[in-house]
């Protein structure tokens, strides 16, 4: 799919989505593979918010995960919710209406799941909204998986989509049993870690050695600490930096403005935000336009 205005509108609504607030060069661009029981939509779209039909209203009694690839996402009246490890997993339980708000340009995998399957793992009340944050590994072949679904070609009601969709229904779930583990003194110390990144990063003095002095704990220790997300601190640091250059950055922004900018995010150059934005611009999943 490739829709705007109009279009991405009316597209919306047929999948039980009245838009609340779109801006006005509204677009939406998306593959999605879908059956009666299991859907999987690559997704994206520019900043909106959304009503969503309870399941009465569009007659599909599934569970959607959204598996965050970038930008920001709120499926409750809570504030967005932002991080700078592995991207979270939110559940919509699409049994209740719900709100689907997003206050940037966003990306995300969303599967469509059985209710029996969910409520094997979560009980019958599967409304918790919060974020959910997964094992980095369990996420990353989910969503390798997911992606290679879209060249597919499988006739519903035949065991080879029987089989495929035992397997998509086994990794996703898989990733949502890593986001109940209990804590342990590593992920405390991740979650500490992880604060001082979003209070600091746009301190240009703030590095590595530097937060690893106030989580107190040794570099190398710290480098495992940020393997369990797949990731390291700096990467986790120079993407929190980022983020703040790219929130403040405007179209008409003159060379002079884009260094004060790389400054006030915390990077000592525009040298060093120019270098982190080619880094980490092929990481946006986009569906093909």
């Amino acid at each position: 799919l490739a829709l705007s205005g109009d279009r991405a509108v009316d597209w919306l609504e047929a999948h039980g989505a009245r838009a609340i607030s779109l801006g006005e060069d509204f677009r939406l661009f998306a593959d999605l593979v879908s059956s009666p029981s299991i859907s999987i939509t690559r997704i994206w779209h520019t900043p909106m918010e959304v009503r969503l039909r309870p399941t009465h209203e569009t007659g599909l009694d599934r569970v959607y995960l959204s598996f965050m690839m970038r930008g920001t996402l709120s499926v409750t009246e809570e504030a967005d919710f932002s991080a700078t490890g592995t991207p979270p997993i939110f559940i919509h339980d699409t049994a209740v209406p719900a709100r689907i708000r997003t206050e940037e340009e966003s990306s995300r995998f969303v599967f469509g799941i059985r209710r029996s399957k969910i409520e094997a793992v979560l009980g019958a009340d599967i409304s918790d909204e919060r974020p959910r944050i997964p094992d980095a590994s369990l996420r990353r072949v989910a969503l390798a998986t997911a992606a290679a679904s879209f060249d597919c070609e499988l006739e519903e009601a035949t065991l080879p989509f029987f089989a495929w969709r035992n397997a998509i229904e086994t990794l996703v779930i898989a990733a949502l049993r890593s986001t109940m583990q209990a804590p342990g003194p590593s992920e405390a110390l991740l979650h500490r870690s992880q604060q001082l990144i979003l209070d600091h990063a746009s301190e240009p003095d703030f590095s590595v050695v530097e937060l690893a002095n106030r989580v107190g704990i040794s570099t190398s220790h710290l480098h495992r600490v940020f393997r369990a997300i797949d990731t390291t601190p700096a990467t986790a640091l120079r993407k929190r930096r980022l983020s703040l250059a790219q929130d403040l950055m405007t179209a008409q922004a003159t060379p002079q403005d884009l260094k004060a900018i790389a400054l006030q995010a915390g990077f000592r150059s525009l040298r060093m935000l120019q270098y982190a934005r080619r880094m980490y611009a092929s990481e946006s999943v986009v569906p093909d336009r």
